[in-house]
C-alpha cells in the first residue's frame, strides 16, 4: 500500500523533470498537475467511490446459503 501511495509522486515527479527540460517549467508544471491528478482519481477517488455504492457486491439474499445436507 506504501509503494502504491508513492507510485504517484514519483510518476509526476518524472513527468515534471522531463517536461521541465523539454518544454519548460510552466508546461512542465501543469502537465505534472494534470498528471497527479488523474493518478488521485482513478487510483484512490474512484476505487473508493465504487466501494462506497456498493456496485460489485453480492445482495444478501443472494449468498450462498448452507443447509443440513451439505454439512454432511
Amino acid at each position: 500500500m506504501v509503494g502504491l501511495a508513492l507510485l504517484v509522486p514519483a510518476i509526476c515527479s518524472a513527468v515534471l523533470l522531463i517536461l521541465d527540460v523539454v518544454l519548460g517549467r510552466w508546461q512542465a508544471i501543469v502537465a505534472s498537475s494534470c498528471t497527479a491528478l488523474v493518478g488521485l482519481l482513478t487510483w484512490y477517488a474512484l476505487p473508493l467511490a465504487i466501494r462506497s455504492s456498493g456496485h460489485g457486491t453480492v445482495p444478501p439474499h443472494h449468498r450462498a446459503r448452507r443447509t443440513p445436507a451439505a454439512d454432511t
